[in-house]
């Protein structure tokens, strides 16, 4: 039998002195995580423990295992304030920092997933912070008096809240270095939601796969399976079995991709030109506009002084970097599984060469409307890196997966 590897998230779902009242957080009793500095001070050391042995284990096979992906600091924290959170958020951050540099850390954001992405950005962490956004739409009595197909336009509609929510932040965090996740979701809705048309249910979960397909870094469905079958909702396994989930998703290659010959390398230089001549802005402009062009009239619309060359150059080596992470990751899964680049925004600021610093002056982030020079270099370089990443990956679908 094949041995998978897959990506581990370890998250603190129960603190000492819990840290919300609901019973996933281990006991029945009040919270009390916030009114005690000693639950604080032992879940910081619980967490640096945990940090500490994980990598001890990881390092302790050859090569190191390279599955961790993270540490959530807290599950779903509910805290009398914000600030109280944040203190605690800052501390245990540096504690883990000190332990391991580059370990990426997710951080619960009470639903207040605009409050918080401010909160990374003016943290300004040299290593990936990363915000858990859970989404359910069946446990307020709003939710239970709305329609699944108005749940499906509210989460498909780019104009909606949820949309544009994700959108915004999912550029905020980028831009600080981090990134977004929904680290909660299901199939699962009150019945008086369904009509009872077939592929209803469907629907609606190919909706919530396409909105954290495009603007999150990861997804997490809640939950894998249930003690008794049948729930399409919330089991993974009975929700595959039945079509409500999709049997796949993301890519899958069927044809070889690595050590491919030359005419492959041609064949992906010109792709790489041909896309390079097909990306569209979010401006109506004519279709047969190069990206460049289309660049340039997009930031037009904002007064700066910008160097558009820098977009064809983000573009390129947003390409080569989504290629080589498209390579590597298929190479290594023998049922032919692609882990896709997630975190595209902060991986664009990386590729600065002052790592995204020219995006910060005065200590605050400059809207497009009122960028200066260095920011405006590095809004160029953005909006060609993660087209690129984008460009690549379709060609790779086209070129492998099809």
């Amino acid at each position: 039998m094949d041995l998978v590897f897959t990506e581990d998230l370890q998250d603190l779902h129960a603190a000492p002195g819990k840290q919300n009242r609901d019973p996933h957080s281990g006991t029945s009793d009040p919270p009390m995580f916030f009114n005690s500095r000693r639950s604080r001070k032992h879940t910081t050391r619980i967490l640096c423990t945990l940090v500490k042995a994980l990598n001890a284990y990881a390092n302790s096979h050859r090569p190191p295992l390279a599955n961790i992906i993270g540490i959530e600091l807290l599950n779903e924290p509910d805290p009398s304030s914000d600030t109280d959170l944040q203190s605690w958020y800052i501390s245990t951050i540096k504690a883990l920092r000190e332990i391991d540099s580059t370990i990426p850390l997710y951080l619960g954001e009470c639903w207040r997933t605009g409050q918080y992405a401010d909160f990374v950005q003016k943290m300004a962490s040299p290593s990936l912070l990363v915000l858990d956004h859970h989404l359910y739409r069946c446990f307020t009595t709003l939710d239970n008096s709305t329609t699944v197909h108005e749940h499906i336009k509210a989460l498909s509609d780019s104009s909606a809240p949820t949309p544009q929510l994700f959108a915004r932040v999912t550029e905020t965090l980028g831009r600080a270095g981090g990134g977004l996740v929904v680290g909660e979701w299901s199939g699962g809705l009150d019945p008086g939601s369904l009509s009872g048309k077939p592929g209803e249910q469907g629907e609606y979960v190919r909706t919530q796969v396409a909105l954290y397909e495009r603007y999150c870094g990861g997804w997490f469905f809640w939950t894998y399976k249930k003690q008794w079958a049948g729930d399409t909702g919330w089991s993974l396994r009975d929700s595959v079995g039945s079509g409500v989930f999709p049997y796949r998703v993301g890519l899958h290659k069927k044809r070889e991709s690595a050590n491919d010959d030359g005419r492959r390398r041609l064949r992906k230089d010109k792709e790489k030109d041909q896309a390079l001549g097909k990306v569209l802005s979010l401006v109506n402009v004519h279709i047969h506009l190069r990206p460049s062009e289309v660049h340039t009239s997009y930031w037009a619309q904002y007064p700066g002084k910008y160097e558009h060359w820098r977009f064809n150059d983000g573009f390129l080596k947003g390409w080569d970097a989504g290629y080589t992470f498209l390579d590597s990751s298929s190479q290594s899964d023998p049922y032919g599984r692609v882990t896709e680049l997630g975190f595209k925004g902060a991986l664009a600021m990386k590729t600065t060469q002052d790592h995204g610093k020219s995006y910060w002056e005065y200590g605050e982030f400059l809207q497009p409307s009122f960028v200066t020079s260095g920011s405006a270099d590095f809004l160029c370089l953005e909006h060609g890196f993660i087209q690129g990443v984008d460009a690549a990956s379709r060609d790779y679908q086209a070129s492998y997966c099809s």
